[in-house]
């Protein structure tokens, strides 16, 4: 604008000729990255089951199971003899209930937690 040139008319349909072209370039990029995008976020997914699996898998043989209840049970009522049965809540909104904790873990620990009456 500052040059004073005015460009020809052919200058102007070169430009817009170019322009097309460029934009027609960059929607061609921006679908090859959605589909690229969708692949990877189908292989995050399938990641993430395989994750999952090999998870599980790898509990079977975590040591804890191999615990017998009683001594889980024993670990549980000192762990919660303090504090077990206050539900104690902190002024940041934070909530402290540790045998509501241990509850929560799995299916065993609240069977375990549910069936130690001096947890309740």
């Amino acid at each position: 604008l500052r040059s004073g040139w005015i460009p020809s008319d052919s200058d102007v349909s070169q430009t817009e000729h170019a322009i097309a072209e460029w934009s027609s370039n960059l929607a061609k990029y921006d679908a090859e990255i959605e589909t690229l995008e969708g692949m990877l976020e189908e292989l995050r997914s399938k990641k993430g089951e395989i994750q999952r699996y090999l998870d599980e898998r790898r509990s079977f043989s975590s040591p804890i199971r191999k615990l017998p209840v009683e001594i889980l049970g024993e670990i549980f009522a000192t762990s919660c003899s303090d504090n077990g049965l206050l539900i104690t809540v902190f002024p940041e909104g934070k909530i402290s209930a540790p045998t509501l904790a241990l509850s929560h873990v799995c299916f065993l620990w609240r069977k375990i937690i549910l069936s130690t009456p001096s947890l309740w």
